[in-house]
């Protein structure tokens, strides 16, 4: 993956603890943008996380916008 604005961290929403990509609490992450790319469209991608204090899990998305935008 090429992008460099991924998420990075995110704050559990049931505990409140910071987990981290560094630390290995990103269980999966995936482009959720439409199969049929056109330049200059947002791309989406969805993070799902895993909170090393209460083991819930969750989703967060973050959003790329084409350069010149956003």
């Amino acid at each position: 993956m090429s992008v460099k604005a991924l998420a990075q961290e995110a704050t559990c929403p049931c505990c409140g603890e910071i987990c981290s990509r560094k630390e290995g609490h990103l269980v999966k992450e995936w482009e959720a943008t439409s199969k049929e790319r056109h330049e200059g469209r947002i791309r989406v991608f969805i993070h799902y996380w895993e909170c090393p204090q209460c083991g819930e899990r969750f989703r967060t998305a973050s959003r790329i916008w084409p350069k010149g935008e956003g």
